[in-house]
């Protein structure tokens, strides 16, 4: 038997038949792309879009399988495996509310009640990661190409994050990803470690921002504020991730006073965030305080819309990803509270405050 053309043998096609094109593009591949466009609806979260939905049932019936599910990117994967209900009744005790975007429900426009927020589903995500050919090693740990999803997860001191980064790195282990967990104080983290944004130092960062009176959030997402030499590392977008469609809509939004027209911007925004996750949100904490009243007993908890929201990013190479848990604050324990703790930093642009 002759060796094969791959080991030195004759080529059954001869090069000069060599002529198919590659990819191929069917007019079918064009009408669809066509029909894309022409709809308008360019990501899953749109309000009446059909095409995904369409490619996963016909692909879960091609491989046999009873489900797929399509997604954008491994950062959409890591969503789908983070136990956001647990989070909440375990790390924070109860004291906060869901929440898959930047703008919670005190800040009106801005906040959007039907948002198409990820669910929690380990074995979507890992068979998404499975498809992507990340491939589970001995040690249980996903790598692809000599690239292991191994990272350092980043926060401060506080007791609450800790809790979380716990719960987080058991859901993250699930499916694959391993991550060592690493606390600073709020110096080094906010002074260096976030604005720096050097993967293998930074590389899943979870921290607080709250917004003031207004939901405009272009300060901490627009590409002119990705820290770099040119602002003096003094920019505020720690995911590092720049999309100039999502500039133009920040400026649309800063260009009107109209409440609905504002609010219908920022839907759009929260589209764009939910299917390409620049962050992901975990909750928006609940704020509240004590209040000792000296003329009856017993002490009075009072307790607030929230003002923040927590959303994870991920470094690879020079791109970078965290977590952005939006208000400052509170923590109580079982039925009593003995204590709360509040923290507020202000940072000197427009207002807004990381903790």
């Amino acid at each position: 038997m002759s060796k094969l053309a791959m080991f030195g043998g004759p080529a059954i096609v001869p090069r000069d038949q060599r002529t198919i094109k590659w990819p191929i593009v069917t007019p079918d591949d064009e009408r669809a792309v066509l029909r894309v466009l022409g709809s308008g609806k360019f990501t899953s979260n749109t309000e009446g879009e059909l095409e995904v939905k369409q490619l996963e049932e016909e692909w879960a019936a091609f491989v046999g399988s009873q489900h797929a599910v399509a997604v954008s990117n491994g950062t959409t994967a890591i969503a789908m495996a983070i136990n956001y209900d647990k989070l909440i009744t375990v790390a924070r005790n109860g004291f906060a509310t869901p929440l898959c975007t930047d703008h919670p429900a005190s800040l009106v426009p801005g906040y959007q009640a039907n948002a198409k927020c990820p669910k929690y589903d380990p074995a979507a995500a890992n068979a998404l990661l499975d498809q992507d050919g990340w491939v589970k090693g001995a040690d249980g740990v996903r790598s692809k190409n000599g690239l292991r999803l191994d990272f350092k997860y980043t926060t401060t001191f506080l007791a609450w994050r800790e809790a979380g980064q716990t719960l987080v790195q058991q859901d993250l282990s699930a499916i694959g990803i391993k991550t060592t967990l690493v606390n600073q104080s709020s110096d080094t983290f906010f002074g260096t470690t976030l604005p720096q944004g050097v993967p293998g130092v930074y590389d899943i960062g979870e921290f607080e921002n709250t917004y003031t009176y207004d939901a405009d959030d272009a300060l901490t997402l627009n590409c002119a504020s990705i820290p770099s030499k040119a602002n003096d590392f003094g920019g505020q977008n720690y995911s590092f991730a720049c999309d100039p469609n999502r500039d133009k809509l920040f400026d649309q939004e800063q260009a009107t006073t109209d409440p609905v027209a504002r609010q219908a911007i920022f839907n759009q925004l929260h589209d764009n965030y939910l299917a390409t996750f620049p962050f992901i949100t975990l909750y928006a904490p609940v704020n509240a305080t004590i209040v000792k009243n000296t003329a009856q007993c017993p002490t009075r908890v009072e307790h607030y819309l929230p003002l923040s929201s927590v959303v994870l990013k991920i470094c690879r190479e020079t791109t970078c990803c965290l977590f952005d848990i939006s208000s400052c604050l509170i923590k109580g324990q079982g039925k009593t509270i003995e204590k709360f703790y509040k923290l507020l930093c202000l940072s000197q642009q427009r207002g807004l405050s990381h903790c």
